[in-house]
């Protein structure tokens, strides 16, 4: 197969470069050895982000009984709403 660009790595300036290309009329090829959207995507600064303000939010929660608000009970110890809510 021919084409006109190859573009090696699909971190975020490759696959965007990809794109780009692709709606430009360009025959596009990505070379990626692991996930579209490299690192920062799959493995850092999203997930981790991500789960940095799932915790910010759960610490919120624990303490917000000095604001007057009730929490459910059990939070954040294997909380599993499906079994504890239950009648």
């Amino acid at each position: 197969m021919e084409y006109d660009i190859a573009i090696i790595g699909g971190g975020p300036a490759g696959y965007t470069a990809a794109e780009r290309a692709s709606e430009n009329g360009l025959k596009t090829i990505l070379f990626e050895k692991n996930a579209i959207g490299g690192v920062c995507l799959n493995e850092g600064c999203i997930p981790t982000k991500t789960l940095l303000y799932s915790a910010k939010i759960l610490d919120s929660i624990k303490s917000a009984s000095k604001y007057g608000i009730v929490a459910m009970k059990g939070l954040g110890k294997d909380y599993r709403p499906e079994e504890q809510d239950r009648p």
